[in-house]
């Protein structure tokens, strides 16, 4: 089976624009990767989301194909669970159930998604987002405003976790904590054998004097709990990811507070952002997706619409032309009868003349039968002579009827009407051979005036079989 050419663009915030990555997929293989930034149009103020950035004037004529946004981690609510089913609609509606246990606001007002992180032997562990659905409608106006439409809402932490499985920066084995800080994005992540458990976000406000407290304090808080739940085995350090570099005091602070020593790594080492949410934007059938289900349907009715709007543009204008194609030919047919009824009384004196002299010439034929006659070809010979010159003088035309041979020769005034007149012979119906072509020039002196005089002489086969 195919799969359908298309191309994907993951928009994504740094602290100083808008990055995004376009991905083209042709056959389900990524054909071209194209990474882009615009800083911000004007002055943003610090905590910067999707929702209330204003996007730069000319994003719009630069990202092209289904486009996903990240959102951070600070405007969900992430759980990882695990559910006695893998059946999705099963899945889906547990999803629900659990978040209505632990959402502050009303179903009604949230936007709620899930992906199974992997089938377990009673069902499937799953890790279920939701946002307030004030948040996403935000974000759509955001875009809207650019005339750009969003197809996907995915979360900014996933991104940084795909680009780090990808790089080998997650442990296959054994507990992992992570934190992740990338200006805009401050999370907290614990993973078991490669598969988050826990994702939260942290205060991004903290500065450099308490953030080991705040962070200790996170880390005590969230290995405690999923003791609770999991048996977990003992993390051995703790892999701070980073744009800035954390000072050596929090460092050294965060090892006697927790226990573990943190390894600190750049943000720069990792690729963009939005690279791995266009990675994670190419796998649709299990993927987080925040958009609202009549977003979808909207769009969905507008394409259709659209594609009514232009079927039917296209049969008014083949009617139109067929129309106008019918009244032109009409039209042609009266003005072509016209003329022909306005030039039927010219025609027709001649016409009759031409039939008089149509009678006349078969009459004529009928008593003479002028092929292969010395007539004939004295006539053939007039008529391929060159219009632009006479000749002067015919000296000799000679006719012998048994051979069907005629030698002509004579002479004229006229440039070059002899090798016009040959190469008109060459083209005639009646002589099927030409031989001894032959032509030379002579003075001829007249009073005071010198003529040139061009004699020639020819031999010719007539068509002895009347062809």
């Amino acid at each position: 089976m195919r799969i359908r050419d298309k191309s994907i663009t993951a928009v994504c915030l740094f602290p100083e624009g808008i990055e995004w990555t376009s991905l083209k997929i042709k056959q389900g293989k990524t054909e071209r990767q194209e990474r882009k930034s615009l800083p911000f149009s004007e002055t943003q103020q610090e905590g910067v989301t999707m929702a209330t950035v204003v996007l730069p004037e000319n994003l719009a004529g630069k990202v092209e194909g289904d486009i996903t946004v990240s959102i951070r981690t600070s405007e969900l609510i992430m759980r990882t669970i695990e559910v006695p089913s893998s059946d999705p609609d099963e899945v889906a509606s547990m999803v629900s159930f659990q978040i209505d246990k632990i959402a502050p606001y009303p179903m009604d007002q949230m936007a709620i998604s899930h992906e199974i992180l992997r089938e377990t032997e009673n069902g499937a562990l799953v890790l279920m987002a939701a946002a307030k659905r004030t948040c996403i409608d935000a974000i759509g106006e955001t875009f809207k405003k650019r005339d750009i439409h969003i197809h996907s809402i995915d979360a900014s932490v996933l991104g940084w976790l795909q680009l780090l499985k990808k790089g080998g920066h997650i442990l296959e084995t054994g507990t992992q904590i992570l934190v992740i800080r990338d200006g805009i994005d401050f999370a907290l992540a614990v993973l078991l054998d490669g598969i988050p458990l826990s994702i939260h976000s942290l205060d991004s406000t903290v500065n450099s004097e308490n953030l080991c407290e705040a962070l200790a304090e996170e880390i005590k808080y969230t290995m405690v709990a999923l003791d609770a739940e999991h048996d977990l085995p003992s993390p051995q350090s703790i892999d701070f990811w980073s744009v800035t570099e954390l000072p050596p005091a929090t460092t050294a602070c965060l090892q006697q507070r927790v226990g573990l020593k943190p390894n600190i790594y750049s943000l720069a080492e990792l690729p963009p952002l939005s690279e791995g949410i266009a990675e994670r934007s190419r796998d649709k059938a299990n993927r987080i997706e925040l958009i609202p289900t009549e977003w979808i349907e909207h769009e969905k009715n507008k394409q259709l619409k659209k594609q009514v709007i232009t079927a039917s543009s296209i049969i008014v204008g083949v009617w139109i032309c067929a129309l106008a194609i019918l009244l032109t030919l009409f039209k042609m047919r009266d003005n072509d009868y016209s003329e022909l009824k306005s030039k039927e009384e010219g025609y027709y004196k001649k016409a009759t003349v031409a039939r008089q002299d149509k009678l006349k010439l078969e009459k004529l034929k009928a008593k003479m039968d002028q092929k292969n006659s010395a007539l004939e070809g004295l006539r053939e010979i007039v008529v391929l002579w060159p219009g632009e010159g006479e000749i002067s003088d015919l000296t000799r035309f000679n006719y012998e009827k048994k051979k069907g041979e005629v030698q002509v020769r004579g002479s004229t005034d006229s440039v070059g009407s002899v090798d016009t007149f040959f190469n008109n012979l060459t083209k005639s119906e009646l002589f099927v051979n030409i031989a001894n072509q032959n032509s030379s020039t002579r003075n001829v002196r007249t009073g005071r005036e010198t003529t040139v005089m061009t004699e020639f002489s020819v031999t010719l086969l007539m068509d002895q079989e009347g062809k």
